[in-house]
């Protein structure tokens, strides 16, 4: 169930290899940001996120990206989220904006980080969702290039998007330790 047993030493000398070739990582379906957000949802996940987002990921039917910087903020401290999300009912109400989301040009979700309590700044108080990239309010506002690749990266805005409470990654206030210890 969880792979291979490679040790993170094993997987570094296979990297390397994988490194010689533009097209390897992305062949093999282990490339940024899917490897990380599949090794997250395998450790963290519910039975149903695994079912619903891990499953396809693993046998490379859907696409993922990851939503944590955000303009206007300094944002190589990640403790600097000022997207907010609101519990209404059983859904949080998601609202902000976020930049640099990797692979967001093919992508069927977006793990967004946002604020669930706390103030910018705070590293406690930050959630993980997982957001289908086709929810009500998100928009992807543009494409950024980087590398001469022209759809790699982007920057969405979220306007009251609504995600059922069953869209938490881990715990709700825990999203940064569990984006970074990973």
């Amino acid at each position: 169930e969880t792979g291979q047993g490679l040790s993170n030493l094993d997987y570094a000398y296979i990297a390397a290899e994988l490194g010689r070739s533009r097209l390897a990582s992305e062949s093999l379906n282990c490339s940024a940001p899917d490897t990380g957000n599949m090794e997250v949802l395998e450790r963290v996940g519910t039975p149903e996120q695994k079912e619903q987002w891990l499953e396809p990921l693993l046998n490379g039917k859907i696409r993922s990206c990851f939503g944590m910087t955000e303009p206007g903020l300094a944002s190589s401290d990640a403790k600097n989220i000022a997207t907010q999300a609101v519990l209404d009912g059983d859904e949080w109400v998601i609202n902000g904006e976020k930049t640099w989301n990797t692979g967001i040009h093919r992508a069927h979700s977006d793990m967004i980080l946002a604020r669930t309590s706390g103030e910018p700044g705070d590293g406690h108080g930050i959630t993980a969702f997982l957001t289908p990239m086709d929810a009500d309010g998100l928009v992807i506002e543009e494409y950024l290039w980087t590398f001469n690749m022209p759809t790699d990266h982007g920057r969405v805005s979220l306007t009251d998007v609504r995600v059922p409470h069953g869209a938490i990654l881990g715990e709700e206030g825990r999203g940064l330790q569990i984006a970074q210890h990973f």
